[in-house]
């Protein structure tokens, strides 16, 4: 593993050509660009800008992790963002943490980013659909049957 002497902030362009040159669609690519810049944002308000890969701790993480779930405010709901929601940052930073360890650069363990787990969410999600199934099938024998009378 090599020691960069490169920041994190100045990495980011160059993960996101990486993610250009291996094919991410240009929709992943905005978004990592997008939750990337939020994690930059943070970088620079704790006075961590010049930070280089191998500095980043699981402090820092758990610290970003606290800044996303109580500081964070959603600009379009004017709410905290959803764990869900949370998630999608992070994930963007275990793949930026992936992309050190693929250019063999010494750094934190992309694993070392633990999501939240949004079970809830995804079960809620379940009983909508669930629901519009079941009132989609009803709907349809409702017009099966009226046009077999």
């Amino acid at each position: 593993m090599v020691v960069s002497n490169k920041s994190i902030i100045d990495h980011i362009p160059c993960f996101l050509k990486d993610c250009e040159r291996k094919g991410f669609s240009i929709h992943t690519q905005k978004n990592y660009q997008s939750y990337l810049n939020k994690f930059k944002i943070w970088l620079k308000d704790t006075k961590k800008e010049n930070i280089k890969p191998h500095e980043l701790t699981s402090q820092d993480i758990s610290n970003y992790r606290v800044f996303l779930s109580d500081y964070n405010v959603d600009l379009k709901t004017n709410k905290i963002l959803k764990k869900l929601t949370q998630n999608y940052y992070l994930v963007a930073l275990r793949a930026l943490l992936s992309y050190f360890s693929t250019k063999d650069y010494s750094s934190l363990p992309a694993n070392k980013v633990e999501l939240h787990k949004v079970i809830k969410a995804i079960e809620k999600s379940c009983t909508h659909l669930s629901r519009f199934v079941k009132n989609y099938r009803y709907k349809t024998e409702e017009k099966i049957i009226e046009l077999k009378v």
